[in-house]
């Protein structure tokens, strides 16, 4: 038996092991596919009769195919985005009745707060704030002029503007109204290196000044000595000087690694419609009159009659 066996034994040593056989044949099998693409894509860049006739025929070809594939696939398809967008949505929801919840306890609380300060109030006899009006315009265009950071506005005295008064966005204060037209009035944007606006920052309502210079975010100055302030804090108007009511939102206060800055609520480079509120006060009284009297002398300069002078400098004859 063992006789037998011997030849058997001896063909199976003369072949190539399974593996090293499969690997070979793998690797002719590659380079051969290498070799018949790169063939091709030669034929296809010389753009030869024949491969635009093969290449028309293979499309004419698979075109049925590739229909039928499409038309079983699209289903396919639109069922796993509809899956995909349940599925968000479901997540979404989850995010929403937890974030509802957390605003109805922050509700709770605000009202508790509000009836409180109504309690305050009563008992101390504070004076209320008079409610302002205001007029809604559109920004025409950026105007040129002494203020490099300008709108102008679509309203003017005719509509109740005045120079000095606040001017607003949905977001927040976007600056104040620099002079005032029959029918159009020129903005002061709280950006421009000519503004200056008295703020309170944060929970501690931390005094400052903020002060533009032409840049996207303006910086605070004058602060007071002592005064803690950190990124993410409110910024609002603090009213002192009369310029700007209390209370009216301005940004927030980012850090930007060199310095604090504050970043506008208002997207300045994107305001269509602002508020202007009339807010009659001491700085728009004095820019009010100071407008009225360079009008009546710029009147009065084109009025006044210029007599030709002789040589000599008395009046020509």
């Amino acid at each position: 038996m063992s006789k037998l066996l011997q030849p058997d034994v001896f063909r199976r040593a003369t072949f190539w092991p399974t593996g090293a056989r499969k690997r070979a044949h793998d690797a002719m099998v590659f380079g051969g596919l290498i070799v018949v693409s790169l063939t091709l894509t030669a034929m296809d860049k010389f753009d030869l009769p024949v491969t635009v006739a093969v290449r028309t025929n293979v499309q004419d070809g698979l075109s049925p195919v590739l229909r039928l594939a499409t038309a079983v696939i699209t289903p396919v398809v639109l069922t796993a985005r509809d899956l995909s967008e349940w599925q968000s949505l479901a997540s979404e929801h989850i995010r929403l009745r937890e974030e509802n919840d957390r605003l109805k306890g922050w509700q709770a609380r605000a009202q508790a707060l509000e009836r409180q300060a109504v309690a305050l109030n009563d008992l101390a006899r504070v004076v209320e704030e008079p409610k302002l009006a205001f007029v809604t315009a559109r920004i025409v265009t950026a105007a040129s002029g002494p203020f490099v950071r300008g709108a102008l506005l679509d309203a003017g005295r005719d509509h109740g503007v005045r120079p000095g008064y606040p001017v607003m966005s949905a977001q927040g204060l976007v600056g104040r109204v620099a002079a005032a037209g029959t029918r159009s009035a020129r903005l002061l944007l709280l950006t421009d290196y000519n503004s200056r606006i008295p703020v309170i920052i944060g929970a501690e309502a931390v005094r400052a000044v903020m002060q533009g210079d032409n840049a996207p975010l303006p910086k605070i100055a004058y602060l007071q000595t002592g005064a803690i302030i950190k990124p993410g804090d409110e910024v609002f108007t603090s009213g002192v000087g009369g310029l700007y009511p209390r209370g009216l939102r301005v940004g927030t206060v980012v850090d930007t690694g060199d310095v604090l800055l504050i970043e506008p609520a208002a997207r300045l480079e994107r305001v269509d419609y602002i508020s202007v509120l009339f807010f009659d006060s001491l700085a728009a009284t004095l820019a009010d009159d100071e407008q009225a009297a360079e009008t009546r002398a710029s009147l009065s300069k084109r009025l006044t009659p210029s007599w030709p002078t002789s040589a000599e400098g008395g009046l020509a004859r």
